[in-house]
């Protein structure tokens, strides 16, 4: 129910008709929800809590109350909600009285009171109750259109912190209004002043305990979404292209680990088939980060007609990372495609993309609460980089597309010239000083992702090197320091055969093709967000 339908509703219900239940179940749960507050999070509703009472509580006649509603704010309780039937339109002091003693309760010690019977909903703070006909604050059926945006100042998830701050900074001023020694004002300021820092450090701590418990939530909820996936669909995410953690290779060499011998051999073939198929650099490493652990742990894998043997594969894949699979003239296009549809992307998109993604992030933030701002983090880069994943999944789905190296290394010369001309463009800075760290830019200069990540994965295995049969050229790369071994990273050939106007024009069209898919599936992702 959106803000304007609860209005809607609260002011053209009959309430007379209403028991207690009726109000909780039909009135108080949606406007709960409207105000921000949802079972099961940060911003946590308590329902019908039990309160044992202890003297002098018990001497009111009652050993143990229940509280209708306590909700709270990263999961801490400003406020309780006491819900009467609607049946009875007047409510009256000891409604009040009631709630009181559930407020001040030791396990409570809530300052803000509310009853609601549906008809009219009253606020009371604890700390300043003069008489019932008082309130903090009160809204009926009658004005509820009119008051709604105050309700919400003060009891919503966005506000009520503000407001509560609002109200102790008047409260100062009331009380130094009357004051005639200014030396107590300077005391109290003082008392400020050594609050000041211990107040921020809790501040911190609780930012990093936030995010801390959220990153923790995420990963379960994303390992649990991993374990639950099927095999082809663990492949697919490994196929994609961009930042990745371990966890996804870990967890198809767990699923091989796992399996019967006849099953590891079935769950290899398919990892090798989509490796000689069309994949990115990044699932090139997590197969062989892959291989590396079946070797080491020495996995019995049953013979397989489409198979090597695991130390072979393994032997392969080193070499083929390493030197762009030279001995194989179409892998050894496509991995220069690869690398060269991320750069095009890169540059294009920070060229084209970065104002308009500026403002996008702006109006995002402006739109969060602090909680959405802690774990999101939105950022320029971090948008940017998504954006740039998709461009690049669609590049390569289109240009690797083709039958013959000649085709793959005509849609590389093509992009190489649109590169040629956005290189001398300056790129535009992040705001903020932000970075992606992608370092797409430099991919065919001085960097690229296979050959990089593929010596830093092959240095964490050297005891399993050393007892392969590698050539000497592998081995003198693996056992080189990075400083000089990335001076062995392949460089792209020089391509001097002059190109067909058709050749150019079928190029062009499927770059068109692929940067109209991404804007329709950025659009796409940002509806469903």
């Amino acid at each position: 129910m959106t803000e304007r339908e609860f209005i809607n509703y609260w002011k053209n219900t009959d309430f007379l008709t209403y028991n207690e239940i009726d109000v909780r179940e039909d009135f108080i749960a949606p406007l709960l929800k409207v105000l921000g507050y949802s079972k099961n999070t940060v911003n946590n509703i308590v329902r019908e809590k039990t309160l044992g009472l202890t003297e002098p509580f018990q001497r009111l006649g009652r050993q143990r109350v229940q509280i209708d509603y306590m909700p709270t704010i990263r999961l801490k309780s400003f406020w309780i909600l006491e819900a009467k039937p609607g049946n009875i339109k007047e409510m009256d002091v000891g409604d009040l009285l009631q709630a009181y003693l559930y407020a001040t309760h030791p396990e409570i010690q809530a300052q803000y009171i509310v009853l609601c019977n549906g008809h009219s909903l009253m606020i009371f703070d604890v700390y300043q109750i003069e008489n019932w006909c008082e309130p903090v604050f009160e809204i009926t059926q009658n004005d509820c259109q009119d008051k709604f945006l105050e309700l919400k100042e003060i009891l919503s998830v966005k506000t009520m912190l503000e407001y509560r701050r609002k109200r102790l900074l008047q409260q100062i001023q009331d009380t130094f209004e009357v004051e005639l020694d200014v030396g107590h004002w300077n005391s109290f300021v003082n008392e400020i002043n050594k609050r000041k820092h211990p107040i921020e450090k809790k501040i911190k701590e609780n930012v990093r305990e936030f995010q801390r418990s959220d990153f923790e939530k995420n990963r379960k909820q994303k390992r649990q979404a991993l374990q639950n996936a099927d095999d082809a669909t663990v492949l697919g995410w490994m196929a994609l292209s961009g930042p990745r953690t371990a966890e996804l290779y870990l967890e198809y060499y767990s699923r091989i680990k796992k399996a019967d011998t006849v099953k590891r051999a079935e769950l290899l073939r398919k990892l090798m088939q989509r490796y000689w198929g069309r994949c990115h650099a990044e699932y090139k490493c997590d197969c062989l980060a892959i291989l590396f652990l079946i070797v080491k742990e020495k996995l019995e894998i049953a013979k397989n007609p489409f198979l090597n043997e695991p130390e072979a594969i393994l032997c392969e894949i080193i070499k083929g990372n390493l030197t762009y699979h030279r001995d194989n003239t179409m892998q050894n296009a496509l991995d220069y495609l690869d690398k060269i549809c991320c750069k095009f992307s890169y540059l294009l998109l920070l060229n084209s993309s970065m104002s308009i993604m500026s403002e996008r992030v702006d109006a995002i933030r402006s739109s969060m609460a602090i909680e959405e701002l802690l774990v999101e983090r939105p950022s320029v880069a971090r948008e940017m980089v998504k954006l740039i994943n998709i461009c690049t999944d669609y590049l390569w789905m289109y240009l690797s597309n083709v039958t013959s190296e000649q085709g793959i290394w005509v849609n590389i010369r093509v992009l190489d010239i649109f590169i040629q001309s956005l290189n001398d463009r300056e790129l535009p800075k992040y705001p903020d000083d932000d970075d992606d760290l992608l370092q797409y830019n430099l991919y065919g200069d001085k960097d690229d992702y296979l050959f990089r990540v593929s010596y830093m994965i092959i240095n964490q295995y050297k005891s399993v090197v050393k007892n392969l049969s590698l050539d000497s050229e592998v081995l003198a790369i693996i056992f080189s320091d990075r400083e000089v071994a990335m001076k062995f990273m392949p460089q792209m050939p020089t391509l001097e055969e002059p190109l067909q106007e058709d050749e150019v024009k079928n190029t062009m069209s499927k770059i068109a093709v692929a940067l109209m898919k991404t804007e329709e599936c950025w659009r796409d992702i940002n509806k469903n967000e």
